[in-house]
């Protein structure tokens, strides 16, 4: 295929994919915005907070990253050795997750009373009492999860991305369906049905693709074979190494529990912030990771070293271009966004100032997500699982540390929760940089380095030209409200990012240049 034609293949792939994504960020801000209007930050939304995070949280760290990180390189390994070969494996996997997941929902469901005692012990006892029912109605989700990330991978590493990428939207339209038309008959209790529903629906969303690859499963209990013992080999370290952002929400959650306040509760303001942070990162982080991720794979099964560090150094630059004015954006215009998003119905304005600073002090974890993100993956691809393990393991051990001496010696508040995560991130990002350097000392070389420096005075400009907006807008208001704070949030981060893409174009930042490069190749090879 010629370079040009594949250039705009890449770029429509990754632009259907953050479109996808971007469609299903917004239809998630949107059942975040219904879901606060409802029950706002009270005793009903503490204890779904706390029980749908954590039957997310057991995915994650007990089995999602074997799945994702383990089944993606191993997979295109079977593949390169022939369809018969991929397929066994594919079973055999799949048959493994299955079990897996059906035994850890069980036991989870018949000690649901003790999780939610364990991960939130400051929740008083009618609370807890409702978050560890809605917690036997919700763990039955990991099991769905656990096959739609094996569908996935397969549909991934045969080049199909869209059905992976809009399969979220649709489950997030079925939550907001389930808040039009049900809500006000079975409540918070129909809600977790719902959200259960809607994991079993992300599954029906990849049949048709899984169908075109022609993809049968045929339960298999052959569990000892080669590969299967290379994924166990690979599986430990696969979760440990994904525990970082898991581990640090739902010990968030702990923490965040005997934080006391007037009037509202911490802990749904904890993930209100935490989930708009995720939605702002989302789009371009997880596009191009799961974009890269079985390219890396394949390049590495193919020995081509020279691409696959071509490929990475493109996709960290990239998401980092893009993820910096992000967070810069969303520190600067912290309280009006969360207030336009959120503050209606039963989300109070006390609850407005409690989320906005969370957010403020959550902001800059995007910018080292996005380097572990693409790290992780990267060092996976190569069959070293061991560096993204300690990367892990000292991410959270910084994380526990600071929020110990933040919240239970110093007496902070959950704003001081928000940057001990940003510490995490950070000391995960910085041991992966590192190991980096170890296996190639020439990958951040000058030019690596003089494009991330492009960026320092470009995110400085944007985060002033932001501020001087929004503070010169609030001059003019006579008096503040929803469409005063939308047109400040609005206009203040049009300025930033415009400032942003002036200086960055001034200073001829490389992915700028890479993606008008690529989008007119691919318009000629089209």
């Amino acid at each position: 295929m010629p370079m040009s034609t594949q250039a705009g293949k890449t770029v429509r792939i990754v632009g259907l994919m953050m479109a996808a994504t971007v469609l299903a960020k917004l239809l998630g801000l949107l059942r975040s915005v219904w879901l606060a209007s409802l029950y706002g930050a009270g005793m009903e939304a503490e204890a779904f907070s706390a029980a749908s995070r954590l039957t997310l949280t057991v995915f994650d760290v007990v089995l999602g990253a074997a799945v994702a990180v383990c089944f993606i390189p191993l997979y295109n390994r079977c593949l390169a050795e022939g369809e018969e070969e991929a397929r066994r494996f594919t079973d055999r996997f799949i048959s493994l997750i299955i079990l897996l997941t059906a035994a850890v929902s069980a036991v989870g469901m018949i000690a649901s009373a003790g999780v939610i005692a364990l991960m939130a012990p400051g929740l008083d006892e009618q609370t807890a009492r409702l978050a560890s029912s809605l917690l036997q109605k919700m763990l039955p989700m990991i099991l769905f999860s656990g096959l739609a990330a094996c569908w996935t991978g397969v549909l991934q590493s045969h080049g199909r991305f869209l059905l992976p990428a809009v399969m979220s939207a649709v489950s997030n339209a079925f939550v907001l369906l389930y808040f039009w038309l049900f809500n006000s008959r079975f409540g918070i209790q129909g809600l977790a049905v719902a959200y259960l529903l809607a994991w079993m629906l992300q599954c029906v969303v990849l049949l048709p693709g899984l169908c075109r690859i022609r993809f049968r499963f045929r339960p298999s209990l052959a569990l000892g074979d080669e590969m299967m013992r290379k994924a166990y080999r690979m599986a430990p370290q696969a979760m440990v190494s994904s525990w970082l952002t898991p581990v640090m929400t739902a010990a968030g959650l702990f923490f965040a529990s005997m934080v006391k306040y007037t009037g509202e509760r911490p802990v749904p303001c904890l993930e209100y912030a935490t989930q708009l942070l995720l939605i702002a990162s989302g789009v371009i982080v997880y596009a191009v990771c799961n974009y890269v991720f079985p390219s890396l794979s394949k390049l590495e099964a193919e020995g081509d070293g020279l691409r696959f560090r071509v490929t990475l150094r493109q996709a960290l630059t990239a998401a980092l271009t893009v993820v910096v004015p992000i967070s810069l954006i969303l520190c600067c215009v912290s309280h009006q966004a969360v207030s336009v998003v959120y503050e209606r119905g039963q989300f109070s304005a006390q609850a407005t100032v409690l989320t906005a600073e969370t957010l403020a002090n959550l902001a800059p974890a995007m910018i080292a997500m996005a380097v572990t993100e693409l790290l992780n993956r990267a060092f996976f691809a190569k069959g070293k699982g061991r560096v993204p393990t300690v990367a892990s393991l000292v991410g959270m051990a910084v994380f526990l540390l600071a929020c110990v001496l933040f919240v239970s010696v110093w007496g902070r508040g959950i704003q001081w929760i928000a940057r001990a995560m940003v510490l995490g991130q950070a000391a995960a990002a910085a041991v992966l940089c590192v190991a980096v350097l170890g296996e190639d000392r020439g990958f951040f070389d000058r030019d690596f380095l003089r494009e991330m420096g492009k960026l320092v005075p470009a995110g400085a400009g944007c985060w002033l030209g932001a501020e001087a907006v929004k503070r010169g807008l609030a001059l003019c208001w006579m008096e503040e409200g929803f469409w005063t704070r939308l047109l400040t949030a609005g206009v203040s981060a049009v300025m930033g990012l415009l400032i942003f893409l002036i200086v960055a174009w001034l200073l001829k930042s490389d992915p700028l240049r890479q993606l008008l490069k690529k989008k007119t190749e691919g318009e000629d090879g089209v």
